[in-house]
């Protein structure tokens, strides 16, 4: 074969084997992006769903599930400043995190801070920082927060602390004896995998004042 030839041929190769691979890249980012469209998708249309069986519940006082298949059902309505309203779950599960943002159960009820006896306790609440809990890399200390429980009674918290902890730190989801509210997600917020050893910790602590009825 003349160099001429050769070279043409390896130019071609060379041309080929670059093409491909930027076809490669493109069709990955592709699938990236689908799943995460998915992901955002299937979370906003799940709290659309959670709202509607939150409405039922107010309704009959009966705990009404989302979806037929459902394990859970909505337990309060958490507000962020600036934010839509989150329903929040009852059970931390992946399944459940998948949906919106999840109660622990092992420790103080949203209902429990709403006491004229100065009830207290440690709410705790998981979420996914790609969807529910996003917003929470944007909070700063003093910004106030609200929780809506089951009775349809919202409590008033004001942030008073961020923290980045070790996922085996925990002590900030613990009960403890003042009425607090506690969030956590994992960290970095822009990390490209979830389930990292980091978590990111709002607390905030109840405002003395009550806003009955609301809903």
């Amino acid at each position: 074969m003349r160099p001429r030839h050769l070279l043409s041929k390896l130019t071609l190769n060379h041309h080929n084997i670059k093409t491909l691979g930027v076809c490669l890249l493109l069709s990955v980012g592709l699938m990236s992006f689908g799943r995460g469209a998915y992901i955002q998708l299937k979370a906003y249309v799940a709290q659309w769903l959670i709202e509607s069986a939150w409405q039922q519940q107010q309704l009959t006082g009966i705990p009404h599930k989302p979806w037929s298949w459902a394990d859970t059902h909505p337990v309060a309505k958490l507000m962020l400043p600036g934010q839509s309203p989150l329903m929040v779950l009852s059970g931390v599960s992946g399944r459940n995190l998948a949906f919106g943002p999840t109660l622990q159960l092992n420790t103080a009820a949203p209902s429990d801070h709403y006491s004229a006896n100065n009830s207290h306790g440690n709410v705790v609440i998981f979420g996914h920082n790609d969807t529910h809990f996003r917003p929470l890399g944007t909070l700063k200390q003093g910004d106030r927060l609200s929780l809506t429980n089951v009775n349809g009674q919202t409590i008033d918290y004001q942030i008073t602390q961020m923290a980045i902890v070790d996922e085996h730190q925990v002590q900030v989801a613990q009960d403890t004896t003042e009425a607090v509210l506690t969030l956590i997600t994992c960290y970095p917020f822009d990390s490209l995998s979830s389930g990292g050893p980091l978590r990111y910790v709002v607390r905030a602590e109840r405002i003395a004042h009550f806003n009955a009825g609301s809903r």
